[in-house]
């Protein structure tokens, strides 16, 4: 509040400097023009202390005032951005499914809409001395706005870069990919044919754009020409004075520099546009919801029940984790539907472990911990390295020069395949999830990273709900239930030896991955 007083004081100094010289110099001109030389100059030598003043009076406000208004815009920036990427993360899952909405287009508006906005942060509008002489100005507004709109409305938000950043994000994402394959001249061939479009319709616009733009900074020296060559007629005539005159003429200079500094408007408004739909929308499966029934966490069994559930999204852990909702039927937890239960404590009770698993720069320490459901404070080494032993993971750990605190690199980069999916197993495990959700967590593996894993994974199914999908029926023979999804419905279930003695549609699939061995 201080601060916010502070810039309302500096701008008020900052907007009485140059009147109090706009008069000094009217009313110097005034003396020049209708008194004798001799004692006009007397006059004027004696209020150069005040010209002098006002100038050390408007280089201080001046300044502090930049100064605490580009640091209001940063802070307005900043703050957008932090509500921007807090609205992100609250989207559902399958807003993110959307092509409008790819890695590229959110990345690209999160760090482009509120730069834009910040463009009008700052912009003041000039006050104009009333006179007789300004007549002529209202007579120029029309034109002058007119043009400014016209401008505007040529200049439309585009989303044409959008593409070309999204491509750019894959091929930088997986470069190692894009080196093997030594589809460099290939990634840079496309993106540069993504940026052509944009290119040819930035083209068009230029001629308009800029022949707009050019007259309306010209409208600023048709203004001043028509005020000096009107307000002379007045004044010879006898119609105004001096004083009048030189007050209509700053006036109008002022008021052209009001066009000459505002930025593009049209740009700024798509932008801003753009940041209230993202913060206005909410989600149909609202992640900060604090509504719905919270479950006894002693109590919670994990027994999961589909009942006529109806579905079209490729990946069945998505609708346990209620990142979807079925079309049709329910999904139940220990016999409560899970969308009468709140968002966040059901989770909380879900663990996932997917194909390809994801790891952040950072420690190991970091990468485990983010699977708690605790402050990180209150996790203690003990639990760590439980979830980790569970995992197959806590020697290899140990045997690090720098252990828990040993950095994994970007995507984890510095740890083999084997080595993530145990790392994400134990993140998963702290979590002691009540359901445990297997997503082909071994298909990416090489055979002798896959019998670590596996141990890994027989080891953290215990005492829990497990659901693996798998291809590989290596890993699901010793489930206790088996169901074998066909054409989108269950077409059998039961044990391994209850499957293959019914010799149906399981029992091939096992003879086609036999022979596929031999």
């Amino acid at each position: 509040m201080a601060q916010l007083f502070l810039r309302f004081y500096l701008c008020f100094h900052d907007w009485i400097c140059l009147p109090c010289l706009r008069c000094c110099l009217r009313s110097r001109y005034h003396w020049f023009l209708q008194a004798r030389p001799c004692r006009a100059y007397a006059r004027w030598r004696s209020k150069c202390t005040l010209a002098f003043l006002i100038a050390i009076i408007s280089t201080v406000a001046i300044g502090f005032q930049n100064y605490l208004f580009a640091g209001a815009a940063a802070a307005l920036t900043a703050r957008l951005r932090s509500l921007s990427f807090k609205a992100i993360l609250r989207q559902d899952i399958e807003y993110f499914d959307r092509d409008e909405n790819s890695t590229g287009a959110l990345t690209s508006k999160l760090s482009d809409n509120p730069q834009k906005v910040n463009g009008l942060a700052g912009v003041t509008l000039v006050p104009f001395s009333p006179s007789s002489v300004s007549r002529a100005r209202p007579s120029l507004s029309p034109p002058v706005i007119s043009v400014s709109a016209l401008s505007s409305s040529k200049i439309r938000p585009t989303k044409a870069h959008e593409e070309s950043a999204q491509l750019a994000c894959e091929a930088a994402g997986s470069i190692r990919t894009v080196a093997s394959l030594t589809r460099e001249a290939d990634c840079l061939r496309l993106y540069s044919e993504s940026l052509d479009v944009p290119l040819k319709k930035s083209n068009r616009t230029a001629i308009w754009s800029n022949g707009l733009y050019s007259l309306s900074q010209a409208m600023v020296f048709f203004v001043i020409a028509l005020v000096f060559w009107y307000g002379s007629r007045l004044v010879a005539n006898r119609e105004a004075d001096t004083f009048k005159f030189y007050s209509t003429t700053f006036g109008a200079i002022q008021a052209g520099n009001v066009f000459m500094f505002v930025p593009d408007m049209s740009s700024a408004k798509g932008a801003g546009s753009d940041i209230i739909k993202l913060l206005d929308s909410t989600p149909e499966i609202d992640a900060e919801n604090e509504g719905g029934k919270v479950l006894d966490e002693s109590k919670v069994k994990g027994h999961i029940r589909l009942e006529g559930v109806h579905f079209r999204y490729p990946t069945r852990p998505g609708l346990i984790e209620r990142f979807y909702d079925p079309l049709a039927g329910e999904v139940y937890l220990d016999g409560e539907k899970v969308t009468e239960l709140n968002i966040q404590d059901y989770r909380k009770h879900i663990a996932l472990v997917s194909q390809e698993p994801t790891l952040y720069a950072g420690t190991v320490r970091f990468n485990i911990l983010l699977g708690a459901t605790k402050p990180e404070s209150e996790v203690t080494q003990e639990e760590i390295e439980a979830a980790c032993r569970d995992a197959n993971i806590l020697e290899f750990i140990q045997s690090l020069p720098e252990g828990f605190d040993t950095e994994v690199g970007g995507k984890g980069s510095q740890l083999s395949g084997g080595q993530k999916q145990r790392i994400a197993i134990a993140r998963a495990l702290l979590r002691n999830p009540k359901v445990l959700l297997l997503d082909e967590a071994t298909s990416a593996l090489d055979s002798n990273s896959e019998k670590v894993v596996q141990a890994a994974l027989d080891q953290a199914a215990k005492g829990r709900t497990t659901i693996a999908i798998a291809h590989r029926l290596s890993t699901i023979q010793n489930a206790d239930t088996i169901y074998f999804i066909k054409e989108g419905s269950v077409s059998e279930s039961g044990t391994h030896d209850q499957l293959i003695a019914k010799r149906g549609d399981y029992y091939e699939y096992v003879q086609l991955q036999a022979l596929s061995k031999a």
